[in-house]
């Protein structure tokens, strides 16, 4: 293998690993999106809707582009202040 070839290989496989790592980085924030709006839905069905709102919040943060998270944050804090008696 000459110089010339070696150079494309190694220019080949830095342009593969540039493409394909923000496809992992991606995944990882979409596991810890699922984690916390997960969270959020279990808080949600224990009635514990200040923890469930937290969890919402902490799923915007790593993904803002999903509007289940912000509905079912909305969700909680109004069963919040519905147990408070402010609404």
């Amino acid at each position: 293998m000459n110089a010339k070839t070696k150079a494309i290989l190694m220019l080949t496989m830095a342009l593969l690993v540039m493409w394909l790592c923000p496809l992992c980085v991606f995944a990882d924030q979409q596991e810890t999106y699922e984690h916390w709006r997960l969270q959020g839905q279990e808080n949600i069905s224990n009635k514990e809707y200040q923890a469930a709102a937290a969890a919402f919040s902490e799923a915007i943060k790593v993904n803002p582009v999903p509007v289940e998270a912000y509905v079912n944050r909305g969700l909680a804090y109004s069963e919040f202040r519905l147990l408070l008696g402010i609404l």
